[in-house]
């Protein structure tokens, strides 16, 4: 007979199979956890819902997803941490929904998505972290992110990320919106192309992706502030809604149409940019740029308007060409004379 487990919480020293669980087809929560001796999920092989979250955490031997190839839909959070061995999803390719986030992290030895290929709906954020070796997302290309307020997408520390291209949703007729973008320390990303089905976004932080080579991902990214209904951030790191940061990436040009009215503010900082192409009329709030390789500020020459400049430590800055006519709206220009050549000493 099938079985419905209202909730379902494995974890110990000396499981070594989940044999005799194959009867059951629904779970409410379902937590698989400290296992040191668990190599695989096959005793599961008759579950197709679990009704809650889904967490796979800290199993150093867990070599895969196999026995789970029924799973159909996670209605909460699918949560996979810290599991040593772990290669990919294989075993996960009937998933087709998860109306929670998905949250990838410390898996030493995840390599791809593999097994996520069959994701057709993901309700939650997109956190994927310090992942060692995982070197694409591309399993996750069938996948739609659900055009919600509230949800983030976060890709940190995965230093042999090559490319996000696996986040490039099918077409759609609503716009695809996040609360938060923030791509950071993913030392081998070349492009954020994947970021191009995403329309609007409340806050942007692109850093410390040293081999990054262009922007062209968020090109017609409009930002907008955003109204969570929770009030909630991802991070305490992250400015108020609204904001964009561009810090330490190895860009060496970049293009942003004029899609920022309403930001609060706008920075560029210790990036190797060289040439701006934008199409900007207002900013209402600030355009910080520090320790940027860029010559001239004749890219700002279509403003009409800005709250405030401030100028600091940009080397190969030599006048200020481009801002002549600009209307300043709130505190004007501001700048850091011993650190800009061009300007005037103290």
């Amino acid at each position: 007979c099938s079985k419905l487990v209202q909730s379902l919480s494995i974890s110990g020293e000396d499981i070594v199979s989940l044999e005799g669980l194959e009867d059951v087809k629904s779970v409410g929560h379902l937590t698989i956890t400290s296992n040191p001796i668990l190599a695989d999920l096959t005793g599961l092989s008759g579950l197709e819902s679990i009704n809650g979250w889904f967490v796979v955490n800290s199993n150093p031997s867990l070599e895969s997803f196999e026995g789970l190839e029924n799973l159909g839909i996670v209605q909460g959070a699918l949560s996979v941490r810290n599991n040593a061995i772990l290669e990919n999803f294989n075993g996960l390719q009937g998933l087709a929904r998860i109306d929670g986030a998905l949250n990838l992290r410390g898996n030493e030895n995840l390599g791809s998505l593999e097994g996520l290929d069959n994701l057709e709906i993901l309700k939650g954020d997109l956190d994927i972290r310090e992942n060692a070796v995982l070197d694409n997302l591309d399993a996750l290309l069938s996948s739609s992110m659900i055009p919600v307020t509230n949800n983030a997408i976060l890709i940190y520390d995965n230093p042999r990320l090559r490319n996000i291209d696996g986040l490039v949703s099918p077409a759609s007729s609503d716009p695809l919106t996040a609360y938060t973008i923030a791509i950071c320390n993913n030392q081998s990303l070349k492009n954020i192309d994947g970021l191009s089905s995403i329309s609007r976004a409340g806050n942007v932080m692109i850093g410390m992706n040293s081999s990054l080579e262009n922007l062209d991902g968020i090109a017609n990214l409009a930002l907008v502030n955003l109204v969570s209904s929770e009030n909630r951030m991802p991070m305490d790191r992250f400015s108020p809604a609204g904001h964009i940061l561009l810090s330490s990436n190895s860009c060496f040009n970049f293009y942003f149409d004029d899609n920022i009215a309403g930001t609060t503010d706008y920075h560029l900082t210790g990036t190797s940019f060289t040439k701006v192409n934008a199409q900007w009329t207002s900013i209402p709030g600030q355009l910080y740029i520090r320790g940027v390789a860029i010559e001239d500020l004749d890219f700002l020459s279509s403003l009409n308007s800005l709250g405030r400049l401030t100028l600091l430590e940009n080397p190969y800055l030599s006048s200020l060409e481009g801002i002549e006519n600009l209307n300043f709206t709130a505190a004007g220009l501001s700048y850091i004379p011993e650190t800009d050549s061009f300007l005037p000493q103290a």
